[in-house]
């Protein structure tokens, strides 16, 4: 599910610095303090520890525990309990299913309370109440329930094998509900009853966030080690340069999300003592070629599109090195269930044969949405340049998000620019192209594939889930319903005496996660 590309800088800088330094241990020397890892993050503003309102992923990742956490120690990231300290599908009496959760009855929160089953229960209720419940559509709620103070049973609509990924979100971080029955706006800030490994010590708005690691949370020596700092300060950056240079200048010992320029910089001139790794997201990004649009019912049309696009040159040009061509139609997270079918490639003969034989010989004008963000506009402008060689016009309609997510919803683009994501199940990306989806342009209507779709969206066995999203991705790529271009990559960059190696910064729904960074000793 996780895949590293890392780059050992030190190595890089072998011919002006030698590898056997580096190799004997020699690190760099901290520049902060020895108790304190300094973390940068871009593009996040700092906000309350509301784990369903608040955006604030940074921190509400650290401070509160959910059920089920994403181990990266292997070679394959792993779904892994973490507040459950078991959990089984149950068959149950109604025919359907049952997802039973034993909880670890030595955790507690901050102030000594014990975690309950109901804090479980309601603190996932509160995903449904906050209008969240694309997360947490199997579970049949009115049904629910707990039985003592340590086991919880969700019983679902159908079952449901995406589930267990939705409950490493910070959606699910669990809050002790006689605390929140009493707390104020302020409270959420800086005076919450923390359920994971880390407290609140103070926020400064537009600043940092410190944090405390907890000496009696339960799973040092169970989930990992307690790290060997006591603090951690996440500082908040809206300029991605200022945060590489703050980490250069040694004023931060790991930053995430490091912008496409710093990247590409770095591994052409390397930076001593560092490493860059770029992680797989898990987001993919294609051109949807919708069923609604008459030109595009022919197939010939639409293998057109799909030969005269040079994928890998467009996905250097708009995102560099933070994105990697598509061989295939879902994550590489879901290398399980994924089949290769290659990178598309370019070829203007083939793509003008196809246009001749089709139905419009002479062209025709097809009109696009995209939000107005840097990659859509870049993206859209070579793909009009692409189209117009074999006689497809483009008109483009720039929008807000919200806008363009409107459009796109009610069918008034004949392309799409789309991006989802998924880590352990394809069935994240498959929703949209399911009979009740709410993206128009992304429905495949035919009905062996929503067959297989809800089989594999629904059926507890691997091998009969594998067989059905097998025969939808060979549909996908015999009819060409969509053109792959690239999995979206997340930089992160690290001093060599940072212990990353457990670390997922980055996850699903851009969740940072530091709780496994630690500092090396020696």
């Amino acid at each position: 599910m996780k895949k590293l590309i890392a780059i050992l800088l030190t190595l890089c800088m072998a011919v002006a610095l030698g590898s056997a330094a580096f190799a004997d241990g020699d690190m760099m020397e901290k520049k902060t303090e020895a108790d304190t890892i300094y973390v940068g993050v871009y593009g996040y503003t700092l906000a309350n520890c509301d784990p369903i309102s608040s955006r604030n992923t940074a921190v509400i990742s650290q401070v509160y525990d959910s059920l089920f956490y994403v181990d990266h120690s292997g070679e394959k990231a792993e779904i892994k309990p973490l507040l459950a300290e078991s959990y089984e599908y149950e068959e149950n009496d109604n025919g359907g299913w049952t997802l039973h959760l034993h909880l670890r009855e030595n955790a507690t929160f901050a102030s000594g309370t014990p975690i309950t089953a109901n804090d479980v229960l309601e603190s996932a209720r509160s995903i449904v109440d906050s209008g969240n419940s694309t997360y947490v559509a199997s579970i049949n709620w009115d049904e629910s329930y707990i039985e003592g103070d340590y086991d919880v049973y969700f019983v679902l609509n159908n079952y449901d094998p995406i589930l267990l990924q939705a409950m490493c979100h910070l959606f699910f971080g669990v809050v002790n509900q006689e605390w929140k029955a009493g707390a104020s706006e302020e409270d959420w800030w800086d005076n919450i009853d923390e359920s994971g490994p880390f407290t609140v010590e103070e926020m400064v708005n537009g600043s940092h966030a410190k944090l405390k690691v907890r000496d009696d949370y339960w799973g040092w020596g169970v989930i990992s080690d307690r790290p060997s700092y006591d603090y951690m300060v996440i500082k908040y950056y809206s300029e991605a340069s200022t945060m590489i240079v703050d980490f250069e200048n040694g004023a931060l010992d790991y930053v995430s999300n490091v912008q496409r320029n710093d990247v590409e910089r770095i591994l052409s001139d390397g930076l001593e003592h560092s490493t860059l790794d770029l992680i797989e997201t898990g987001a993919v990004i294609d051109l949807i070629l919708p069923e609604y649009v008459e030109q595009l019912q022919d197939i010939n049309v639409r293998k057109a599109i799909a030969s005269v696009m040079d994928v890998a040159g467009i996905t250097n040009a708009v995102w560099g090195s933070l994105a990697t061509p598509c061989d295939g139609y879902i994550s590489n997270m879901n290398s399980d269930y994924k089949i290769v079918f290659g990178v598309n490639e370019p070829d203007l003969e083939a793509a003008k044969d196809y246009m001749a034989q089709s139905a419009y010989p002479e062209g025709f004008d097809l009109h696009m949405v995209i939000k107005n963000v840097e990659a859509d506009q870049n993206f859209a402008t070579i793909l009009k340049a692409e189209l117009a060689e074999i006689g497809i016009g483009l008109d483009l309609e720039e929008a807000e998000m919200s806008v363009a997510i409107g459009k796109f919803r009610a069918g008034e683009t004949d392309l799409m620019m789309n991006q989802f994501s998924s880590m352990a199940y394809p069935s994240n990306i498959y929703n949209n192209r399911m009979s009740d989806t709410t993206l128009i342009p992304c429905l495949i209507s035919d009905e062996g594939v929503q067959e297989n779709l809800v089989i594999g969206r629904t059926t507890p066995d691997f091998d009969t889930a594998y067989e059905a999203y097998e025969a939808v991705q060979n549909f996908q790529h015999d009819n060409t319903t969509e053109v792959p271009i690239c999995e979206i990559l997340c930089g992160v960059l690290y001093r060599d005496y940072v212990d990353a190696s457990r670390s997922g910064s980055y996850l699903l729904s851009g969740v940072y996660d530091f709780r496994f960074l630690d500092l090396k000793t020696e």
